[in-house]
């Protein structure tokens, strides 16, 4: 992608993902996941957390805060886990959020 479109790169892609996991409530063999890129020069994570920012907003079309936690993923470096406040029950806990106030998003 980054031969044909050059840098700077931004983006953020959903997609099917597939695991082996034992079937319950809340898991299943699929699940849709979202992976969020930032390639250019002189980048830094504050400009991915600007991105993320940016993208979730858009996608609940509403503010959502959200929170990085570092994770580890073989096929890039550094790599990121991350909440976004509960749009549904803005964050007071519900069942989408299993009480917490936050859903795991990308």
């Amino acid at each position: 992608m980054i031969t044909r479109h050059g840098v700077p790169l931004r983006l953020a892609v959903p997609s099917r993902a597939y695991r082996n996991e034992d079937l319950d409530a809340s898991h299943d063999v699929c699940f849709m996941q979202i992976d969020a890129a930032v390639i250019d020069r002189d980048m830094s994570i504050a400009h991915f957390k600007d991105l993320v920012n940016k993208f979730l907003n858009m996608l609940f079309g509403k503010q959502v805060q959200m929170r990085m936690r570092p994770g580890y993923f073989p096929f890039v470096e550094p790599g990121f886990e991350i909440d976004a406040s509960c749009p549904i029950c803005d964050s007071k806990g519900c069942s989408l959020c299993k009480q917490t106030g936050w859903i795991e998003i990308l």
